[in-house]
């Protein structure tokens, strides 16, 4: 079955003006804001109460954009799920900062599952929105969407694509790079007294601390899409305790920071992660595809607008 749909798009600039390194947010915006007002069915009071998708809504299952981009809001929190749509532009966007007319931006736009059926949707809205309103407040940078640039592939995700736990303790990799192509962001726990947990950035994720988002995230998905995940809670932990004591041997992973607006909230906030790369050694092989996927569909945090995108290297 055809689950994931990835296009690679150009975005022309049409004037010049800064842009921020990571413009996922902003392309994020540009399709969500529009869509969800020209399809949301709630009474504009209770629009004006839930800036996002709330949890329960009743219009949840006939919504293609509740089930594209808020999936989590067909159930309750604890039962959140993964978001079937990724916006991911190339970072840095612009090398300075700053765009000058004609600048091209590669857009990677990733859509599973439902989202398929969304697509021209999706395309439609981004191009009428880069074009009337671009991105930035001062000095507005307008955009084109190169359709006729576009490039397609398509991905089956499937449960025989990924190895047998049985295989956790076979072969290993003797060097693994991780090239992030995104922003990343992770969290870490650290104990404060007896019982309360402190949750702080990651900036030197351990192999484990890659691929437990990637095993969460295919997971989510699979059910999501109403199949059996490849695996039980059980034998995903054996696949974690082979990642485990696997820190980056060669690390160049660098503190990630930028302004981001939440569009819940209101409010400006300081997203915090990582870019950069880092080596990783003796990884057993049964591991590479759950870390080359989840790379593929993005994990973490700010996931929807292209963060936790990354390419495995075998050096």
């Amino acid at each position: 079955m055809r689950v994931v749909v990835i296009e690679r798009l150009i975005l022309r600039c049409l004037n010049a003006g800064p842009l921020q390194p990571w413009l996922g947010p902003a392309v994020r915006g540009a399709v969500a804001k529009p869509w969800k007002s020209a399809v949301c069915q709630l009474s504009e009071a209770e629009q004006i109460q839930h800036k996002n998708c709330p949890f329960g809504c009743p219009h949840h299952d006939g919504c293609d954009y509740g089930r594209t981009v808020e999936p989590h809001a067909a159930g309750r929190p604890q039962q959140a799920g993964s978001t079937h749509i990724v916006f991911a532009p190339q970072y840095p966007c612009v090398a300075n900062g700053n765009a000058a007319s004609g600048t091209v931006v590669p857009l990677k736009l990733v859509l599973i599952g439902p989202a398929i059926e969304s697509r021209e949707t999706i395309l439609n809205t981004l191009s009428e929105s880069l074009r009337r309103r671009g991105f930035g407040e001062a000095v507005p940078v307008k955009c084109e969407l190169m359709r006729d640039a576009l490039q397609f592939t398509e991905h089956d995700l499937l449960p025989g694509d990924f190895p047998t736990v049985s295989q956790a303790d076979g072969p290993t990799v003797p060097r693994v790079r991780i090239r992030l192509s995104s922003p990343l962001f992770l969290k870490q726990s650290f104990q404060q007294g007896r019982s309360f947990k402190e949750s702080r950035p990651n900036h030197r994720p351990h192999l484990v601390d890659l691929l437990s988002p990637s095993l969460s995230l295919i997971e989510r998905l699979f059910r999501q899409l109403g199949e059996a995940p490849p695996l039980d809670a059980a034998s995903a932990n054996l696949l974690k305790r082979a990642a485990d004591d696997h820190p980056p041997i060669n690390s160049a992973f660098e503190p990630f920071f930028q302004e981001k607006t939440s569009s819940r909230s209101e409010q400006v906030y300081r997203a915090d992660g990582i870019v950069g790369e880092a080596v990783y050694a003796e990884v057993p092989l049964a591991i590479l595809p759950w870390l080359t996927r989840g790379g593929r569909l993005h994990v973490g945090n700010h996931r929807v607008a292209g963060a936790g995108g990354w390419e495995v290297i075998l050096d």
